[in-house]
This record gives C-alpha cells, sequence and structure tokens, in this order.
C-alpha cells in the first residue's frame, strides 16, 4: 500500500513539485500536489471548493511534505494545520535558510532534511529546531523517501 503525503508547496513552482515526486520510490508513495486540482487562475478567484479539497487531502495524508525553498502563507497554514492534528510535517531546503525567521511554521515540523551542508548547519543550530526536530543532512534526493516514511510510521504507530 502507498503512503499517502501532501505537498506542501507554492503552485507556481509545478516544476520543481513535479521533480520531488519523481524523486520519490515508485509504488511506495502517492505523493498528493494541490497544483493537479487548483485551476490555473487567480487566488482571488479560486472556489472554496479547492480549499476543502486541499483540507481532505490533508486529512488522507500520513504526512505533510514542506518545500521550504517554496513555501507562502498558504503552506504556512498547512503547517498549522499539520501541528494542530500533530500529523508529522517534514521540510525540506536546498536553496534558501529564509525560513529561518518563520518561526511559528518551524515550530510546527517533525523533521528537516536538506542536500546541501550550509542549509544543514543553519537547520542544526536553529534554536526553534533544536533539540526538537529530526534534522537530516541526506546524500541524494534518494534518501527522502526512507525520511517520509519514518516520519509517516511514527504517527502511525
Amino acid at each position: 500500500m502507498e503512503t499517502v503525503i501532501y505537498l506542501s508547496a507554492s503552485v507556481a513552482n509545478a516544476p520543481l513539485n513535479l521533480k520531488v515526486r519523481e524523486a520519490l520510490p515508485e509504488g511506495r508513495f502517492n505523493l498528493v500536489l494541490p497544483q493537479e486540482f487548483t485551476p490555473d487562475i487567480s487566488h482571488c478567484e479560486l472556489e472554496r471548493a479547492i480549499y476543502e479539497r486541499c483540507i481532505e487531502e490533508m486529512e488522507r495524508s500520513s504526512a505533510g511534505l514542506l518545500l521550504l525553498d517554496a513555501f507562502g502563507i498558504d503552506c504556512a497554514m498547512e503547517a498549522g494545520w499539520y501541528a494542530a492534528r500533530r500529523k508529522p510535517l517534514v521540510a525540506i531546503a536546498n536553496a534558501t535558510t529564509r525560513f529561518v525567521n518563520n518561526w511559528m511554521v518551524k515550530g510546527a515540523l517533525t523533521h528537516c532534511v536538506t542536500l546541501e551542508r550550509a542549509v544543514y548547519e543553519v537547520m542544526k543550530n536553529d534554536p526553534v529546531l533544536s533539540g526538537h526536530v529530526d534534522v537530516e543532512l541526506l546524500e541524494s534526493w534518494d534518501e527522502l523517501g526512507d525520511v517520509l516514511e519514518r516520519a509517516a510510521a511514527s504517527w502511525e504507530a
């Protein structure tokens, strides 16, 4: 059975979001990409049904995956939702450490991963994350599936 993971990332970053799906082992995960059911229209014009679908997909998921390099206010809401439900939320950052300014988002995380040593050092030494969140330096994207599997198992246990 596939583990359902909800991707919390900007729908404007659709190509990057698809790369995340491609990086996960086939057959082990069902990565929900909200961009696949969100119409390509201004956010001001989105119907409530899109919000409700996102909530349904998060409910169905075993964990969330937050792309810290490409997140915004909607993703911050999703992070809060995962924290309130006490569901695992794995975050990945590779290109930037701007997320360190978002202490409420950091507080919602259960796992942080990166492929970049400099970003790893920032994560490891961050006062909100340090000692509270599993922080890992990955050698390749191939390891992301194992992290997600462990996170999902921690919630289901």
